[in-house]
């Protein structure tokens, strides 16, 4: 990826220094009528002279390459970029990466190229840290001739947009929805339809409805075109996801993995659901609000995943992400409420519990995050880990209190047992009833 830019030369710090000293000698050997300070003066305004001969804007060319740029999850990535110069240029570069990277190689993301080869070429390392839609970071490229009083910087954000995907988590059950829409697919139904989706289209044959001809496909092809429909799919699933913030208002390391374990489950709940013939919608609340109605089919498979990685992206940029929400929209209450969230606001347990009250079948995945926390070192940090849990635990009460299925889920359990149990609280709830 390439970005090109026209950046306008500026004066050294140095120039000013250099025409201070040529007046102050000039001054001192006029006043005091000393030749000597005259003849002085001369090399300073010479190479004042020859410092700011040149200063004609310069088109400055930057291309990014990368390994690949849609890495996982604590991938290696190699980056190289590529600029040309002229041969008589020194090149300052610094790189300042975005948080979603990490352990870059080598430490110092600082080049300084000496004058040569017109074509100047770096080479790095970096590791996916956080998975979204991301950029680099912010590059800043200054260069200068070796005695010269004229420098050429600018600072642009690198090209190139990486989508970090969540690594799937292996899960083989699925959670059944409370409303089957046909009899196509794991979830048994007792309606018949013939579904809503596209499929493809194909020349027409006996048997076929008139309402299923392609009138603009047939004036193409001079021949009729049918238009063939998938069966309407089995179940609808919305995926809530918890993006609330931390105690001080921003996403910590700490939020960040737990939004990455979310993010994990959901996509791989998901695409599992997806190829069961469900349809599958999600729903973002907190300091990132979005939201995707119920679809299925590939369609609604790339949609999840760039919407997915647009929360990751921006959470890990740290946006503010309260400008140009979008308006929350109702969940359906056909639709099974699967929510991926640590419970650490109350605004949350507030949306599930509003959630129970109007009716709607839905399941809780707590993720946890106390093996992400740093070691409790003193009596008080172990203290206000306890007090912490205490306040966690009665989030959870309060949700199951209310009947809601809820389980634990960390990083190093299998998501298969996690949905084994979340069926097994379901089955039991309906047979309470």
């Amino acid at each position: 990826m390439t970005l090109v830019r026209t950046v306008s030369a500026s004066r050294d710090p140095r120039a000013i220094a250099y025409v201070s000293v040529a007046i102050a000698l000039a001054v001192t050997g006029l006043v005091l009528g000393k030749p000597i300070a005259v003849v002085a003066m001369l090399p300073f305004a010479v190479a004042l002279l020859r410092g700011l001969s040149d200063r004609a804007p310069i088109d400055l060319t930057l291309t990014a390459a990368a390994s690949t740029f849609a890495p996982l999850e604590g991938d290696r990535i190699t980056v190289t970029f590529r600029f040309t110069r002229r041969p008589d240029q020194l090149a300052d570069v610094h790189l300042v990466l975005a948080n979603a990277w990490g352990s870059p190689e080598p430490h110092t993301l600082t080049w300084v190229v000496p004058p040569g080869a017109a074509d100047v070429e770096l080479t790095f390392t970096v590791v996916a840290r956080t998975w979204g839609r991301v950029g680099l970071g912010e590059v800043t490229i200054d260069l200068s001739r070796p005695g010269g009083l004229v420098r050429w910087q600018t600072s642009i954000t690198a090209p190139g947009v990486f989508r970090i995907l969540p690594p799937p988590e292996r899960v083989r059950e699925l959670l059944p929805p409370p409303i089957s829409h046909s009899s196509i697919g794991q979830h048994a139904s007792r309606l018949v339809g013939d579904g809503f989706d596209f499929a493809e289209l194909r020349p027409y044959s006996n048997g076929d409805r008139l309402r299923d001809i392609n009138w603009r496909a047939s004036a193409r092809f001079d021949t009729p075109q049918v238009n063939r429909r998938h069966p309407e799919r089995n179940g609808d699933v919305v995926l809530l996801l918890d993006t609330f913030a931390d105690a001080t208002g921003q996403h910590s390391e700490t939020m960040q993995a737990v939004l990455g374990r979310a993010g994990r489950a959901a996509w791989s709940i998901a695409q599992l659901h997806l190829n069961s013939q469900d349809r599958v919608g999600l729903a973002a609340r907190g300091r990132v609000v979005r939201h995707l109605p119920v679809k299925g089919g590939d369609r609604a498979r790339y949609t999840l995943l760039e919407t997915l990685l647009g929360i990751g992206g921006q959470v890990a940029g740290d946006a503010d992400a309260s400008r140009e929400q979008p308006r929350r929209q109702t969940i359906p209450k056909t639709s099974l409420v699967i929510a991926l969230t640590p419970l650490t606001d109350a605004r949350m347990v507030t949306e599930l519990l509003a959630l129970r009250g109007s009716d709607h079948r839905l399941v809780v995945v707590v993720i946890e995050l106390f093996d992400l926390l740093p070691p409790a070192e003193t009596a008080a940090d172990q203290m206000a880990r306890r007090i912490y849990a205490a306040q966690l635990q009665l989030q959870r009460d309060r949700i199951t209190g209310q009947g809601i299925p809820l389980t634990l889920w960390s990083g190093d359990s299998s998501l298969t047992q996690v949905v084994g149990s979340l069926r097994h609280m379901q089955r039991a709830r309906l047979v309470r009833r």
